[in-house]
């Protein structure tokens, strides 16, 4: 019986305190549907004591905590995805339009200051002057190294802004993703069963 109340009480322990630590603005809006459950349920519990607590109240509690604990990581691992590649995290839930827009936006930021960026530099360093696969190594530094900070900065400046409007667009589908993955919890469109111990890698289904 202690053996099974030190269990249980440590799984508690380690959801309770990952709830209360915010990892990123996208997951700290609201806490997973099995966490709110797990906060009811040890409410409920409150004016219970080691003589009337069962073991099957503890096990409840341990299997909400197990959930609680996967969908987390489902709803992290999703807002995570579309932070790091927009629209990934979308896709992973089902919404393969919306990750293509938010893909095809960050894409077409990129390859638009790619291609401005490439045009507002010097003309002898642009690749139509300068074969860069057969001129020397030595005479391309020296060609980079004359020119002057004034010549760089309309590309540096398109850089800037498109790394700026892309990190928007990251963070907009990053929340986005986080908000489809606790909708797709919620609707019970992904289930998670309980994992003994929360040993094993979270499975979704």
């Amino acid at each position: 019986m202690l053996a099974a109340i030190l269990l249980c009480l440590a799984g508690l322990s380690g959801v309770l305190a990952e709830s209360a630590t915010p990892q990123t603005d996208a997951d700290a809006a609201e806490p997973v549907p099995a966490a709110r459950e797990l906060n009811e349920t040890i409410e409920g519990a409150g004016d219970l004591t080691l003589s009337t607590i069962t073991v099957s109240d503890l096990l409840q509690m341990a299997d909400l905590a197990s959930v609680a604990h996967q969908q987390q990581i489902h709803v992290r691992k999703s807002a995570g995805l579309s932070l790091f590649v927009p629209g990934l995290g979308q896709y992973t839930n089902g919404e393969t339009g919306k990750g293509f827009a938010f893909f095809a936006a960050d894409l077409a930021i990129r390859g638009t200051a790619a291609a401005v960026g490439y045009f507002l530099l010097p003309a002898s360093v642009r690749i139509a002057n300068l074969n860069y696969l057969q001129t020397p190594i030595v005479d391309i530094e020296t060609r980079w190294k004359n020119l002057t900070v004034a010549e760089f900065l309309p590309s540096a400046a398109v850089a800037a802004s498109a790394g700026i409007l892309s990190a928007i667009v990251r963070h907009i589908a990053a929340r986005d993703a986080r908000d489809l993955a606790m909708q797709a919890i919620a609707d019970g469109t992904v289930v998670f069963e309980p994992i003994p111990l929360m040993s094993t890698p979270a499975v979704g289904r």
